[in-house]
């Protein structure tokens, strides 16, 4: 309880008052540039649109609703007679992002569908409605900021989420991030911390293995990608090392090969055959064996107690952990191995955030704190400011924050914290700290 209370004072109370302020500033964004995206997207969806209706027969032309699962169903499965990937709960063949990208080799129409729904995400879930948050406030006579809403007590692992809009799930599309930059005369802080959730599960793990590559300065996802191809750090390639990078964090948390095989093809492009997802998972935890001991550790611990507890003394119950059901129970017994390590990094991102906003008032910068995307810090800053700025950032995240892990939560770091900061006109178009 004692801890608890101390992360009420030294975290949640003091990052309340840094989170209104960052909603009352906004984040600035380049109107005429969102309008410009907003046409081309327009033009892009609509031409990927008459490619699917010309993809179709002539009898069927401008008889498909595109948006109707029911009818892009139908026509997938009982038309084309494409093979059908999974079933809803229901036992209805599904038609969404994972089914489709396994479909794109079968037909034409998959793949296109695809790009059709990611020019559409972006228009109705992002680049419009920013244009009418936008409009009513420069109707209102104040400058174009997207203000969002950040909940700090809303998710079961203590991280931040946020709404109206949500800035903390823009998608990569070329154009859309940079659309968040500065105003003329400032430039754009990104501070992202690197690796922070494999770091912080090394350290809980008590994992040597990874705890000694990341004090020796390695990069994981590189030894990974060693171990896995049995080459030298010269001969790995693009591909190699992203397919490590699917296999650390899709394994990390005790993924099981079949969900991983699903995994690393929706979220990294990898495609893998049952031996090969089988063998990474047998490859990774004989790298890295001290996981399967936490593993255990932990779902013998939420098994007692129907809770975990974060280093920091967040705790979660979890009541479906004595569940009939399998898979509710299964999914308690991974929530009892991630949660600590989540809730951990959401509470350093927020001492960090806590402590440069600080900084930068008592030191009187003319900069600010305009987002928080999970395990990153966006920050507006005067150009001539901007690499004083950064690395007092790079400090506060790397030193500050493990200082304040040890002095109020008597929590010794003996993993390497590493942020990574850039400084350009743009969310996502900055070049590194140490090129300026």
């Amino acid at each position: 309880m004692s801890k608890l209370i101390t992360l009420f004072n030294t975290i949640i109370t003091p990052a309340e008052a840094v989170l209104q302020d960052i909603e009352e500033y906004g984040a600035y964004v380049d109107y005429n540039e969102l309008i410009k995206l907003i046409l081309e997207y327009q033009v892009k969806r609509d031409e990927a649109l008459k490619d699917l209706d010309d993809m179709l027969p002539a009898t069927m032309r401008g008889t498909i609703n595109w948006n109707s699962p029911n009818q892009v169903r139908e026509l997938l499965f009982d038309k084309l007679k494409l093979p059908i990937i999974s079933h809803t709960e229901k036992g209805v063949p599904q038609t969404g992002k994972s089914a489709l990208l396994r479909l794109v080799d079968q037909h034409p129409i998959p793949g296109k569908l695809l790009e059709v729904r990611k020019y559409s995400k972006a228009l109705n879930g992002f680049l419009n409605p920013w244009k009418e948050y936008l409009d009513y406030e420069m109707s209102m006579g104040r400058p174009p900021r997207l203000h969002t809403t950040y909940n700090i007590a809303k998710t079961n692992t203590g991280r931040l989420s946020a709404e109206d809009p949500n800035l903390q799930q823009v998608p990569r599309l070329t154009g859309i991030r940079s659309l968040i930059c500065a105003p003329p005369g400032y430039v754009i802080i990104e501070a992202d911390y690197s690796q922070i959730e494999l770091r912080i599960a090394a350290f809980i793990a008590r994992a040597s293995s990874m705890l000694s590559i990341y004090n020796m300065g390695g990069d994981l996802h590189l030894k990974t990608a060693m171990a896995m191809s049995g080459l030298k750090a010269e001969e790995i390639t693009k591909e190699l090392r992203t397919r490590a990078k699917a296999v650390n964090f899709g394994y990390i948390y005790g993924m099981w090969w079949k969900s991983f095989k699903a995994y690393a093809f929706d979220n990294y492009g990898v495609t893998l055959t049952d031996k090969e997802a089988e063998q990474s998972r047998n490859d990774f935890f004989k790298s890295y064996p001290e996981l399967t001991h936490w593993h255990e550790r932990s779902k013998k611990y939420v098994h007692t107690h129907k809770y975990v507890k974060s280093p920091l003394g967040r705790i979660r119950y979890l009541p479906n952990i004595d569940s009939f059901d399998k898979e509710l129970r299964g999914k308690a017994e991974r929530q009892a191995i991630n949660t600590p390590v989540q809730s951990t990094a959401s509470d350093m991102l927020l001492i960090a955030l806590i402590h440069v906003h600080r900084t930068l008032r008592e030191e009187n910068y003319d900069a600010h704190l305009i987002g928080e995307v999970h395990d990153s810090i966006l920050i507006e800053c005067r150009s001539d400011q901007a690499k004083e700025v950064g690395t007092l950032v790079k400090h506060c995240m790397e030193e500050t924050v493990p200082l304040v892990l040890r002095n109020a939560f008597s929590v010794e770091l003996d993993v390497p914290i590493v942020a990574d900061v850039t400084i350009g006109p743009g969310w996502g178009q900055g070049v590194d700290l140490s090129e300026i």
